[in-house]
């Protein structure tokens, strides 16, 4: 069975994904979009992805979507948003791995 949907979803990057750090392409452009989706009719204050417990971006409107730089290791992603009405939602947690 599907789970249920959640308020806030991570759209990308897809959750197990492996990424390669390649040798030829400069380190700094080597980068993954992280991006989020607010359910059906949920509105929202604010919206801040997250990366390993560390802010990479926020929003107060859509899209909600910024650029991570890959780094070697496991990396886990949340997105954390605050509605009309004070309520927190935080999607389920994304987890990828960079390889060097």
């Amino acid at each position: 069975p599907q789970p249920p949907a959640s308020d806030l979803q991570l759209t990308h990057p897809d959750a197990g994904t492996v990424y390669q750090i390649s040798p030829v392409t400069p380190r700094e452009t080597q980068r993954i979009a992280v991006s989020a989706l607010a359910g059906e009719g949920v509105q929202l204050a604010s919206v801040s992805l997250w990366a390993d417990d560390q802010v990479i971006a926020t929003f107060t409107e859509p899209p909600y979507r910024s650029l991570w730089a890959l780094e070697p290791g496991t990396h886990t992603f949340v997105a954390r948003g605050v509605d009309w009405n004070g309520r927190e939602l935080v999607s389920p947690a994304v987890t990828i791995t960079v390889l060097p």
